[in-house]
């Protein structure tokens, strides 16, 4: 296997790619790379494009929203799920919330939280929390499954 030497080629080849690509959103994706239109890459395939509000986090709130239906289930509510979250980001994340990888045993809520935070270091009231398990719920209900996924 040979590596480029040109990383302008290899960019033009991902711009092609992302081009040729059924799915319209990636198509945009790939469309904005290759005429280097100004403006925000969210705006440019129709997504929320606010100030603060960046692809990145994009990608990474669904997956936090994820992680926090795992942590409702089974019978946590969310009032507990905000106050273990609030509790975590206070005790624990300042001291590990840098660490290259979860220092938390695979599986467990404290290993749920650091990644929970990693995906986005914000707090969580009460409020915020029901209505992502609120959402969670109605996309379990849709897909006929009644587990918010594994961590």
């Amino acid at each position: 296997m040979s590596r480029r030497s040109d990383p302008l080629s290899a960019i033009g080849e991902a711009v092609a790619l992302l081009r040729q690509s059924g799915d319209p959103a990636v198509r945009a994706i790939g469309d904005w790379i290759a005429t280097g239109t100004p403006g925000n890459i969210m705006s440019a395939i129709g997504e929320r494009a606010e100030p603060g509000y960046s692809a990145r986090l994009g990608a990474a709130l669904p997956e936090r929203d994820r992680l926090i239906g795992q942590l409702a289930a089974p019978g946590y509510s969310a009032a507990r799920v905000a106050r273990d979250l609030d509790a975590y980001r206070t005790d624990q994340w300042p001291q590990i919330g840098a660490a290259p990888e979860c220092p938390h045993q695979s599986g467990s809520r404290e290993a749920t939280m650091w990644r929970i935070f990693q995906c986005r270091d914000h707090p969580l009231s009460v409020r915020q929390v029901q209505s992502i398990l609120t959402r969670s719920a109605r996309a379990n209900r849709a897909s006929g499954s009644d587990w918010p996924g594994e961590c």
